[in-house]
Order: C-alpha cells, then sequence, then structure tokens
C-alpha cells in the first residue's frame, strides 16, 4: 500500500509540470500572435488613412486614484485616455483614444491641435501618429516575452517527454 502512494504521489507533480508547460506554451504562444495582430493592424492603419487633418483634444477620460497610506507609500494608478475630435468627410468625429497617460500626466493639454490621418474612404478609421510607437513598444515587448514563455514550454516539454526518455550512456 504504501508504495502505490508512492507512485501516485511521484506522478502527480509530473501532470501538474506538463500542465504548467503546456500553459506557458499556449500564453507565449497567444502572446506572440496577439502582438503579430497588433503590429500588422497598426501598419493596415498607417497604410489605409493616408489623408490629414488637425483634430483638438477636447479633454480627458480619467480613471484610477492617487493616495498616500499610512507609510508614507505613495500609490498612484490613475490613468488619463485623451479625447479628441476631428472633422472628416463633412462630419465631426470625437474619440476616446485607447493609449493612455500614466500616473496624472497628460501627453496633451486640453484644446491642444494634434495631427490625426485618416482613411478617405471611411473617415472614422484612422491613426494618431503619437501613439503609434507606444503601441509599437507594447507589440514588441508582447512578442518578446511570449515567444520566450513558448520556447521555455515547448523546451520543458521536449525534456519531458524527450531527453528523460532517452537511454543514459
Amino acid at each position: 500500500m504504501s508504495n502505490k502512494r508512492e507512485n501516485s504521489a511521484n506522478k502527480n507533480p509530473a501532470l501538474w509540470i506538463i500542465i504548467l508547460c503546456v500553459a506557458l506554451a499556449a500564453i507565449g504562444g497567444w502572446l506572440v500572435k496577439f502582438g503579430i495582430d497588433q503590429k500588422n493592424n497598426n501598419a493596415y492603419l498607417r497604410g489605409i488613412c493616408t489623408e490629414e487633418t488637425t483634430g483638438t483634444v477636447t479633454g480627458f477620460y480619467e480613471t484610477g486614484e492617487y493616495r498616500v497610506d499610512d507609510d508614507d507609500e505613495v500609490h498612484d494608478t490613475r490613468k488619463a485616455f485623451p479625447i479628441y475630435e476631428y472633422q472628416a468627410g463633412g462630419r465631426t468625429y470625437t474619440v476616446q483614444s485607447e493609449v493612455y497617460d500614466s500616473e496624472g500626466k497628460h501627453r496633451y493639454k486640453k484644446d491642444e491641435k494634434i495631427d490625426v490621418f485618416y482613411n478617405p474612404g471611411d473617415p472614422e478609421r484612422h491613426y494618431l501618429p503619437g501613439e503609434s510607437g507606444d503601441a509599437d513598444l507594447t507589440v514588441w515587448l508582447c512578442v518578446g516575452f511570449g515567444g520566450l514563455l513558448l520556447l521555455l514550454g515547448v523546451f520543458a516539454i521536449f525534456k519531458l517527454f524527450i531527453l528523460d526518455r532517452m537511454p543514459k550512456h
């Protein structure tokens, strides 16, 4: 009976290691795919949004809080999403940016004029040149970190199923 318990106890950690390795590989693969999709979307928008207009920052949508705890530790979770307007195709579009500024810092000022590139065939599709650099950094972080997780997961699975089962000389 004692021998059966030892065998099942030995198999259980291996199963969890396999599940962890597969999960790492899956998460890594998803991050790589997400990063590549974002990169392709950014390039696509730059390709189709060929007309330039001037937009105006009309305000900010703010979330989070700023507080100092009893130990004088600062907790700043504030995020500010710029809201801007631009005119194209005879209409005015009001948009909340998907790229936020953190810790109460604002990249833009209210009423600031900004460049907006839009698709002449579909003026609602647009991008801001200043926002694409931040997005590109995020894309490369996703691809890099995702690739690392994918490689670690695949290597661990390979080691468990191939290398550890090879005869030792």
